[in-house]
């Protein structure tokens, strides 16, 4: 049997559901967001080319996505099923699973899209966004700094509610 990607916006529960898949069913989860804050923390040289990227609060580059990704393929037994969350997340990291997968002699069975009313997905950022620790704000940041999350999320809400007004 071969891999999965989960695929949906944030607050769809990507992470939830992989969580659970990796729990019950001993899958691995190949998130990138874990991946990056992994490189930053073992000072790897992707991870020192990613930390300025995401402490600026932009998207890491393609490729060096894709090369956290090819290596970290390369570490998980093939008889081990994994399920992607969050990658790819745009059209070069698309065109470049199929190739990863093959470089490791693996193959997808499918992807899986979590479609959730926008109304729910609001209400789930929101909420993920008043609880600051570094685990649950990096997932939907990727980045590093926990407090430099919440003030962004801090801003955001306050930008919402300033909308609304």
């Amino acid at each position: 049997m071969g891999d999965i990607i989960f695929m949906g916006p944030p607050g769809s529960g990507k992470g939830t559901q992989a969580q659970k898949l990796v729990r019950e069913n001993g899958w691995v989860q190949l998130s990138t967001g874990d991946l990056f804050r992994s490189h930053i923390e073992a000072a790897t040289e992707l991870g020192k080319r990613v930390k300025p990227i995401l402490d600026a609060g932009t998207y890491v580059p393609d490729d060096i996505t894709v090369e956290m990704v090819r290596q970290r393929l390369r570490d998980i037994p093939k008889d081990t099923r994994i399920v992607f969350d969050g990658f790819p997340r745009t059209i070069d990291q698309a065109k470049a699973i199929d190739r990863l997968l093959s470089e490791v002699g693996r193959g997808l069975d499918g992807v899986i899209y979590l479609d959730v009313p926008r109304n729910e997905l609001i209400a789930r950022v929101i909420t993920r966004g008043s609880t600051c620790t570094s685990r649950t704000r990096g997932r939907s940041s990727t980045t590093t700094s926990s407090a430099a999350c919440c003030a962004r999320s801090t801003a955001r809400g306050r930008s919402r509610r300033s909308r609304r007004a």
